[in-house]
């Protein structure tokens, strides 16, 4: 078992008077996570008492149709990208799937001009366009569950409203996941900053495997679900932000994806395109991932157990993580409880 020896506590959202950058950071993002819980409370008060916390904005073509997917594209102040998200699906080749897609735009209440473009765009769709204009912004876990009980089809692809897909992408996608009987596909993704034709790189090239995923990230969330078996499971865990800040809601969801042995199938083909940014929101969650490691072993202790990792352990590094489990040990030892690392004496 580990013997847990002296080291510094881990970082907790209290207010910091350390002058230094990384002490800095820390506190603005706690500041902003008390806000996320705020507006959780005041969005949860709002549905108890019966007062809508969203508005349903469908095309007219909406109601007539039957989609086979649903595509779940989630909106927070992207107005300078949801139009060239748009038109990628506009572009997508769908002949070939049954009923075709529909697009749910879950607007996680934007302050810039996202909706009223996300609107125009909806007007000259080709395709049923439902727009869910929510009332609190609560992040992007949340916006995707809403997305995903308001859509119609069987199955769900998640998309960001920075991102594109190419126009083969849904129709391969969806053969694959019909054929296999799989709960789950995924395909490469090429990366890019700037305009499109600055591509530096793939994204999710690996077939899916427990062991590797147990000891990081490296699928994204761009794929294509069977929308009740995600629902089934919970969907998006929107706890996340409490114990760290948001960016690993997919690595969380592919956990327990694992963790319920679901089929999931990979598709070796570059079907999409990510868009990398300066700031993501998974750099801002390095600073909390103490906090975020001791929650996901907590729900993830037993796949860790069953794929014993190597170098690394649910994303970071494995020293770091050792050093997570002698403070989780720390603060259990009146309990009696231990945890096992998996590889140490």
């Amino acid at each position: 078992m580990f013997r847990p020896t002296d080291r510094k506590p881990a970082t907790t959202c209290s207010k910091s008077t350390d002058p230094t950058a990384t002490a800095q950071r820390t506190a603005v993002l706690c500041d902003m996570r008390r806000g996320y819980a705020k507006r959780f409370d005041s969005q949860e008060k709002a549905r108890q008492n019966g007062e809508a916390i969203f508005r349903l904005l469908d095309s007219p073509r909406f109601d007539r149709s039957a989609p086979a997917i649903s595509v779940v594209l989630t909106l927070h102040n992207y107005a300078a990208y949801i139009q060239q998200c748009l038109k990628s699906l506009e572009d997508s080749k769908t002949a070939a799937i049954p009923g075709g897609i529909e697009v749910v735009i879950v607007n996680d209440a934007s302050t810039d001009d996202s909706l009223e473009r996300a609107i125009g765009a909806q007007e000259n769709s080709r395709h049923p366009v439902r727009i869910v204009d929510k009332r609190f912004n609560t992040g992007l876990a949340d916006a995707r569950n809403v997305g995903l009980k308001l859509a119609r089809a069987p199955y769900a692809f998640i998309l960001d409203a920075d991102n594109m897909v190419f126009p083969r992408a849904l129709e391969q996608l969806h053969t694959t996941i019909v054929n296999d009987s799989s709960a789950a596909v995924y395909s490469m993704l090429c990366r890019f900053q700037g305009p499109q034709s600055h591509r530096d790189g793939l994204l999710s090239y690996f077939d899916w495997d427990p062991q590797m995923l147990v000891e990081r990230p490296y699928i994204d969330a761009m794929a294509l679900f069977d929308r009740q078996q995600l629902i089934e499971i919970g969907g998006y865990d929107n706890e996340l932000y409490k114990f760290g800040w948001f960016g690993w809601e997919d690595y969380e969801l592919w956990l327990r994806i694992a963790q319920a042995k679901f089929r999931v199938s990979f598709l070796p083909n570059v079907l999409c395109l990510y868009r990398h940014h300066e700031k993501s929101m998974s750099n801002a969650t390095n600073l909390f991932d103490r906090e975020l490691v001791a929650h996901l072993i907590k729900k993830y202790h037993a796949l860790v157990e069953t794929y014993p990792p190597k170098n690394r352990i649910l994303g970071v590094d494995r020293l770091r993580f050792e050093e997570v489990v002698r403070t989780i040990s720390e603060k259990r030892k009146r309990a009696d409880v231990s945890i096992h690392t998996p590889g140490i004496s």
